[in-house]
């Protein structure tokens, strides 16, 4: 017969769906971010993908953004985009497009080099800080790679790729502003920015007015660029990098504990919360594999099982093979519609962590804002849940963290749990 110690994991394991289921100078300014940490557990693998993309607009306008080496001219534009990221994360390179503008005949002559800077936002946010110097600027040393794709209108459209010589890290929801300079010998600028969809749908703009006056202002569309750089691989559909328990739930999976809750499209659930009946169907085919199939019923269990007839051989099935004693003995009852919450949640961690026969210290009642008696059975394993980093706050009052104890545990918190309290980590 299997321990408590196990019912505890598995059912743990259960509820988050383990187991089976001078210089001629263009401009293009942007914000960039990613996310890769989590609690100290180690990160899913990374590959090399779109932080930010703002693809080319064929019906837009070309965004003169040019300065004439070695004096500048009274022809020199400048043009700035931004976009903003919603993690942190490290930019590695940067794609952008460009044309010469076919009405001036080539007068600018071929860019000669780039160069890249990046700069931070005025406080509102609103436009580059232009009157500080740059974070970081890097030189491409020639023309980035200038290639020929098609055409814009009448103009030939070219695509520049730069790697950056050592990456940029931007933090979460910060505006950044990347500024890409060409360098052009001619009679006058001649090099745009090609327009791009899919940002704020402004940019903004650095020429001069009538009288030679050097004027600042935000235009209509965006610019055409690409940012680069490490994201996370997505294994399931609807667990995005950005989501909260995103690495728990990929070192799940990597680790083999997991399939999620849908294969096609393959699908972890990961804000849904789960309830007994759906527990018994991941805990016996943990534990017999996943082909298992429970007798047909006896109807021992005196349940309401309207609610989805399925249920009903699977919770006998977990009290005939000892996994389960049910949640009520006179009358028997298996509860199969009910749901974990965190006070109860947080036992089945500390045993999975420390052993079946684990009892924390004393509670004292004094840790959290919401759970003030340390005679409840459930103070103490909470406490020290917290304690040892297996369940987070939910908020904070009167200067003390909440642990909101009657919560009901998603299958996300679930991932979270487990990961922490085997300490596992992506193979």
């Amino acid at each position: 017969m299997w321990s408590k110690l196990l019912r505890s994991a598995l059912s743990l394991m259960v509820a988050v769906g383990l187991l089976p289921f001078g210089y001629l100078r263009a401009y293009a300014w942007t914000n960039v971010n990613t996310d890769k940490t989590n609690g100290g557990v180690n990160n899913p693998a990374l590959t090399t993908g779109i932080l930010y993309d703002q693809p080319v607009d064929p019906n837009g306008k070309l965004l003169l953004s040019a300065w004439l080496d070695p004096n500048g001219s009274d022809f020199d534009e400048y043009v700035w985009d931004n976009f903003t990221l919603p993690s942190d994360g490290t930019i590695t390179e940067i794609d952008w497009h460009g044309v010469y503008d076919p009405l001036k005949f080539g007068k600018g002559g071929p860019v000669l080099d780039f160069s890249v800077s990046i700069y931070p936002s005025i406080a509102a946010g609103t436009e580059p800080a232009v009157a500080f110097p740059p974070l970081i600027t890097y030189q491409t040393g020639g023309n980035a790679g200038e290639t020929a794709i098609g055409t814009v209108g009448s103009a030939s459209l070219y695509a520049y790729a730069f790697v950056l010589p050592s990456p940029f890290t931007a933090s979460a929801n910060v505006k950044y502003w990347v500024q890409i300079e060409a360098t052009q010998k001619g009679i006058v600028p001649d090099w745009c920015l090609v327009a791009g969809s899919g940002g704020n749908g402004s940019h903004y703009w650095k020429g001069r007015g009538v009288g030679g006056d050097v004027m600042y202002r935000a235009l209509p569309g965006d610019a055409a660029f690409t940012l680069f750089g490490p994201v996370p691989t997505q294994t399931f559909t609807d667990v995005p990098s950005t989501h909260p328990y995103y690495q728990d739930i990929e070192i799940l999976y990597a680790n083999g504990l997991t399939a999620g809750c849908s294969t096609t499209p393959l699908k972890f659930c990961p804000d849904r919360t789960m309830n007994r009946g759906e527990a018994a169907v991941f805990i016996l085919r943990g534990n017999f594999g996943a082909g298992f199939l429970p007798d047909l019923p006896t109807h021992f269990f005196i349940d309401d099982w309207t609610k989805g007839t399925w249920a009903e051989p699977w919770a006998e099935a977990m009290y005939n093979t000892g996994l389960s004693a049910g949640c009520l003995s006179s009358p028997l009852k298996y509860c199969p519609w009910n749901q974990i919450p965190r006070e109860q949640a947080v036992i089945f961690a500390l045993r999975l962590k420390y052993g079946n026969n684990y009892t924390p210290p004393p509670a004292t009642g004094t840790l959290f804002a919401d759970m003030t008696d340390p005679g409840n059975y459930a103070t103490s394993w909470t406490e020290q849940a917290y304690l040892d980093g297996l369940i987070a706050s939910c908020g904070t009052s009167g200067g003390k963290p909440k642990i909101c104890p009657k919560a009901l545990v998603s299958r996300g918190l679930g991932a979270y749990m487990i990961v922490r309290a085997k300490s596992l980590t992506m193979p």
